[in-house]
């Protein structure tokens, strides 16, 4: 006997449970009731969720952070820039920044905790950064809404935080804007029907298929106990989601009739599709960066990229620079990132093509965007800035020039005639100059590399000699047992002097070719001999500084009596600083000294007789180089400014460091 009010009853039930309540005691079905809490576990249960937001927190935990002065310098060797890469002993810059951005996008509000090495907190004093779990503090703020002070709340203890103590930032609550709201608030109900959905279909594989039918029974009419009895029972065994598709086992005189899909089920796939793309709304990740190619071409994956780095993670970049450079910085220096953005090269090339094909741009003005592109040529002589029209490649409105004369070989005696400085002329020194420091960045690269391996070796060669079965017992061995600067010299000559070589002679074949020579550019001797010298002063001078800053850890490591391992954790400490702290600026100084050195020869050899100064002409620029731009001098008496070139290393220092003028 067919008994259908019973079927439905058993039917509205199982639905209900597998709409409303698959994820019981996980999350909580009202999204309103949803607490910092929740969204910290949504990370863990929903898939897109997790892999959303653990995307921007990767590329936040990429941030490079720039910190300049108030001309807009680079500044690179400083403590506190250095804590934003290491933060503390147990997280490295990438790991702090990333997860900072989890804690910023699941609960909507940030707290740093600053530790300072002097029992009365001082901010010049920060030795180490720390994140505070959200969720276990408590803001408590001043009628004026300024932080009164942060209670952190552990299983272990509660402490009390004063405002200076703790970098608080947040997602403005509109409700209540001095509290964060979780960038997964408007998303609940997306995680939740992922999560559904996920948890169902799992469960029906695990369970070996899956059902949906009606119950026939072939008895008389059950009593009202029976049913309750049956129901209960079938709640119990049949009802919860990890059971869904499990087959039924009846006992009695009862059949049971196995159906298909119902329209919801042929849906569920369908529904999935659309919570994918809830949770990319919600995050601004797209999809194809979540792996997901259903309906994404595969030549907008580029474009998809640069949208995301440009329109969700270089604001998120911005808005944790600031909030660092308020609170660390706040004596005129600036901290800020790079861009991650990248350029869009294709846009670049179009316009080029497309101005190149209404001879709407001169020689040097297409060498120049071409510079951009990576393709490094230099500007060509006074007929560069003529337009070039296709039909006569010759200057625009005027008559083509006649074939010059084919010179004689065999002719002697030729009269020779000074030749004329391209650089005299102010907009081709702009063109230069921009020419050239392209060139040279990627130089710098190569010496930088070089410099990471050569403290990675060092490091190496230190903390290897530190090993039990190399050294006596640590506590007596001395630094310079573990470290020779002489040798380390001659380590570095090896390394360095092929590679500034190199630069050096490329600079001046560079040289050359702009003063219009048909001649090689030469090694000589008296070259070779200043690459030696330049070599052995800047080698021994980082060793030096290197050395100083070992023998402080040593020294640090004694009195604290830490042991082997704590000594070993120091250096590589150190090492990590030094990398980021000195390698950049070591590089382009020598970059520069070297490729300056070059091009003066490189002018030498190609038959000019002066040099001219070129400066950037911007608002980081030195007054007394902004000074001498155009400024001409024979190529052996130096500038009004005391220097042979820019980054003359005989010069002072102030007049040297962090130059970007060229000759």
């Amino acid at each position: 006997m067919e008994l259908p009010h019973f079927i439905k009853s058993i039917g509205d039930r199982f639905r209900a449970k597998r709409y409303l309540g698959l994820l019981t005691g996980a999350l909580p079905v009202n999204s309103r009731s949803w607490g910092a809490s929740d969204f910290l576990n949504a990370l863990e249960i929903s898939l897109y969720t997790n892999r959303a937001i653990a995307k921007r927190a990767d590329k936040v935990g990429e941030i490079e952070f720039v910190l300049k002065d108030a001309k807009d310098n680079e500044i690179e060797n400083d403590p506190v820039l250095d804590l934003l890469y290491k933060p503390n002993k147990l997280f490295s810059g990438a790991d702090f920044w990333s997860l900072y951005q989890k804690y910023y996008d699941a609960v909507g509000e940030v707290y740093i905790m600053l530790e300072s090495d002097r029992q009365i907190f001082e901010a010049k004093r920060i030795t180490a950064m720390h994140l505070l779990v959200p969720t276990a503090v408590t803001p408590h703020f001043n009628k004026d809404g300024s932080p009164e002070k942060f209670v952190y709340r552990t299983n272990d203890a509660t402490v009390e935080y004063k405002p200076e103590q703790i970098i608080y930032t947040h997602n403005p609550d509109p409700k209540s804007p001095l509290r964060g709201q979780s960038l997964l608030k408007a998303g609940v109900n997306a995680i939740q029907t992922e999560t559904q959905i996920s948890t169902y279909h799992s469960r029906i594989l695990e369970n070996g298929g899956k059902v949906e039918g009606v119950f026939k029974f072939k008895t008389g009419p059950l009593t009202e106990n029976q049913l309750t009895q049956i129901k209960d029972k079938y709640q119990k065994e049949y009802g919860e989601a990890k059971k869904a598709g499990l087959p039924l086992f009846l006992g009695g005189d009862a059949d049971y009739v196995k159906t298909g899909l119902t329209p919801d089920e042929l849906a569920f796939l369908e529904a999935k599709k659309m919570t994918l793309e809830d949770i990319c709304i919600l995050t601004g990740v797209p999809k194809s960066l979540l792996a997901s190619t259903a309906d994404v071409k595969f030549d907008n994956a580029d474009a998809d990229r640069a949208i995301f780095l440009r329109e969700t993670i270089k604001p998120l970049l911005k808005k944790l620079a600031v909030a660092l450079d308020t609170t660390l910085f706040p004596d005129g220096r600036n901290l800020t990132f790079i861009d991650p953005t990248p350029e869009n090269t294709e846009e670049k090339r179009k316009n080029i093509e497309t101005a190149n094909t209404i001879s709407a741009l001169t020689t040097n003005e297409k060498r120049k965007l071409l510079g951009e592109l990576g393709i490094i040529l230099d500007p060509v002589g006074k007929e560069g800035d003529d337009i070039l029209i296709p039909f006569s490649v010759s200057p625009l409105g005027a008559e083509p020039a006649p074939a010059p004369a084919q010179e004689d070989p065999e002719e002697k005696g030729i009269e020779t005639k000074e030749i004329e400085h391209p650089l005299r002329d102010y907009d081709m020194r702009r063109l230069y100059w921009g020419m050239q420091i392209k060139r040279m960045d990627a130089r710098e690269k190569k010496m930088k590399n070089a410099l990471k391996g050569y403290f990675d070796d060092q490091e190496k060669r230190i903390t290897e000699a530190l090993s039990p079965a190399k050294s006596r017992y640590f506590r007596k061995t001395q630094l310079d047992e573990l470290l020779s600067i002489e040798m380390e010299v001659k380590i570095g000559k090896k390394i360095f002097i092929p590679i500034l070589t190199e630069l050096l002679k490329q600079a001046g074949i560079d040289a050359i070719e702009l003063a219009g020579s048909k001649y090689g550019f030469i090694l000589k001797d008296e070259i070779k001999s200043w690459l030696e010298n330049r070599a052995d002063i800047f080698l021994n001078k980082i060793n030096e500084t290197t050395f100083a800053k070992l023998q402080d850890e040593f020294k640090a490591s004694l009195e604290a009596e830490e042991g082997r391992e704590g000594l070993i954790s120091r250096i590589q400490d150190a090492y990590g600083g030094i990398q980021k702290s000195r390698a950049g600026l070591i590089a382009r100084t020598e970059t520069h000294n070297a490729t300056q050195y070059g091009t003066m020869q490189g002018y030498k050899q190609g038959g000019l007789t002066t040099k001219i100064w070129v400066a950037v002409l911007d608002g980081a620029t030195r007054d007394s180089h902004a000074a001498v731009d155009g400024e001409e001098r024979p190529l052996d008496r130096p500038f009004s400014n005391g220097l042979m070139f820019p980054g003359d290393p005989k010069g002072d220092a102030g007049e040297v460091i962090n130059c970007r003028c060229v000759i």
